[in-house]
């Protein structure tokens, strides 16, 4: 045949083949399509780019919940029964999986977006039409998720259904690449960049999903409310307070929400004779009244230490980073601030969780605080607790500064900051 055609033109010309033609042009009219009754994923590529951190996103309305959900890197799991981002990646030249595990319902009707975006940079961005030769979704069905070696997710084997980049004009932070039809499983493009100080522009020929699109802004918005209560609350537990001293006293370092892995509570503290004492994973146990209550190096994520008595002096809480021994420039503390937590608790109970860490419920949360997020460094210095001779309560003040120690028996605490 021996000819070039334009497959992308509303009707493809094969010159001289009028039955291959109208045969091209029937294929071309299939919209491809996903079989919702087997697992597919959307899979967000920037493997090519010097960019970082793109989230990708599907969001839509399906009947399994009530209202709009979004499945992205700040929403990863909880809004859809059968979606779930695989891990977010915050790297260049990285990839980022969406699956899809189950089927919805006996009768589908949901309706889908998706796409990428670069939340960190500024709405009139040009990143992503600048870079659009090296961004990519697809849709695949079938195939196997994958991690990869820089800490992102990508789709081998399976059968690609859909695959697209971004124009190579226009501003914006957001990339709505396509949607999806569950009641006839058809992926079609939009493959448009919005700059969501203008939202309506990326909507103009998607009424449906710009109605979606709107209750997951008032989801949003309400989410937001929520989350400002929440934090004055954590604001009136950040400040200075008192404890009682004469009862016993929990201090719990959470990190269960973080990719960190290998975390130590530490407390240094008076011995009552002049000296002063440590206890962490080395020195679990003290004869001072205060002990370790387990060290947790797998996947607990959480870790308590027990104070039964407080000496007149000066105690330290601190959280020493394992995995960032000896690596002055680590900021994994501070990537991680707002999934860390240490909070002191009286009159709690001390509970053991199935994965092995212990944790603190009911009682009286006296202080809760998270590292503040700059700096590098492989400890968090979170708190001091202090008690006068013969006084029946202890203040506690605020520490919270990020430095960095030798080692974990070097966690002195005091003469770092101090």
């Amino acid at each position: 045949i021996d000819q070039i055609i334009d497959a992308d033109v509303e009707t493809i010309q094969i010159d001289g083949f009028p039955d291959l033609t109208a045969i091209a042009n029937q294929i071309a009219a299939i919209p491809p399509q996903v079989d919702f009754g087997q697992a597919f994923f959307v899979e967000f590529d920037w493997k090519g780019s010097s960019l970082v951190d793109f989230d990708g996103f599907v969001f839509g309305q399906d009947d399994p919940i009530d209202g709009p959900f979004l499945i992205s890197a700040s929403s990863p799991n909880s809004t859809h029964p059968f979606l779930r981002l695989d891990v977010d990646c915050i790297s260049s030249q990285c990839s980022e999986v969406i699956a899809m595990t189950g089927f919805t319902s006996a009768t589908p009707d949901g309706l889908y977006g998706f796409g990428m975006g670069q939340l960190e940079q500024s709405s009139v961005s040009t990143n992503i039409a600048g870079d659009s030769a090296n961004l990519f979704v697809r849709v695949k069905q079938g195939g196997t998720l994958v991690r990869t070696a820089n800490g992102g997710s990508e789709v081998t084997g399976g059968t690609t259904i859909f695959e697209v980049s971004p124009p190579s004009t226009g501003e914006g932070n957001i990339w709505l690449a396509g949607k999806i039809n569950e009641a006839t499983g058809e992926v079609s493009h939009i493959n448009k960049i919005l700059n969501l100080e203008t939202p309506e522009a990326a909507f103009i020929d998607e009424p449906e999903l710009a109605a979606v699109a709107g209750g997951i802004l008032e989801t949003q918005l309400q989410k937001t409310v929520s989350e400002l209560s929440s934090e004055l609350q954590s604001i009136q537990l950040s400040i200075n307070q008192t404890l009682d001293a004469t009862l016993r006293t929990f201090v719990e370092f959470n990190w269960d929400a973080s990719t960190l892995g290998d975390l130590d509570a530490h407390l240094n503290g008076p011995d009552g004779n002049g000296g002063s004492f440590h206890v962490f994973s080395g020195s679990p146990e003290s004869i001072f009244g205060a002990k370790l209550e387990g060290d947790c190096t797998g996947s607990c994520r959480s870790e308590v230490i027990t104070i039964d008595e407080l000496n007149a002096g000066d105690y330290r809480l601190s959280l020493f980073n394992v995995d960032a021994t000896g690596d002055v420039s680590s900021t994994a503390l501070t990537d991680n601030a707002s999934s860390i937590v240490m909070k002191i608790n009286q009159n709690g109970t001390l509970q053991r969780a199935a994965n092995g860490g212990f944790r603190i419920i009911n009682g009286t949360t006296i202080n809760q605080i998270s590292p503040s997020p700059s700096g590098p460094g492989n400890t968090w210095i979170a708190a001091n607790i202090n008690r006068q001779q013969f006084a029946s309560e202890a203040e506690v003040s605020i520490v919270n500064q990020i430095t960095t120690f030798t080692n974990g028996s070097a966690v002195t605490g005091f003469s770092s900051i101090d």
